[in-house]
């Protein structure tokens, strides 16, 4: 599946592993806020994953995520989703960058 690939990638923090995402965004016609790109269960996207899975507060897909996010006209949608499930339901990936004490992704998301 799209979403499992793609989450798979950002858990990897390989930005190689994500070469030619924004071609089969485009060719698709899709954003990286697509259902089929989010998990059904808890609407978590590629970026809150990414952010789940810093290592030293870093993860080097973030910003290739956002980059395409951008060129996708898809940067406001993507830095806003949200969790759906009822535990975390709301949450945005400012609340997850916030709470991993990530001053650099904080200001970053901030920024954009």
């Amino acid at each position: 599946r799209d979403m499992n690939r793609l989450f798979e990638a950002v858990a990897s923090r390989d930005v190689s592993q994500l070469d030619g995402l924004h071609d089969y965004l485009r060719l698709n016609v899709m954003k990286l806020t697509h259902s089929k790109l989010r998990d059904p269960r808890n609407g978590k996207t590629a970026l809150l994953k990414a952010l789940l899975n810093m290592k030293d507060g870093r993860n080097k897909t973030i910003e290739v995520l956002l980059n395409i996010a951008e060129q996708t006209d898809n940067l406001k949608d993507f830095i806003n989703a949200v969790y759906i499930d009822s535990y975390y339901k709301g949450q945005s990936a400012l609340h997850v960058a916030i709470e991993r004490r990530s001053m650099y992704f904080v200001q970053l998301l901030v920024q954009k």
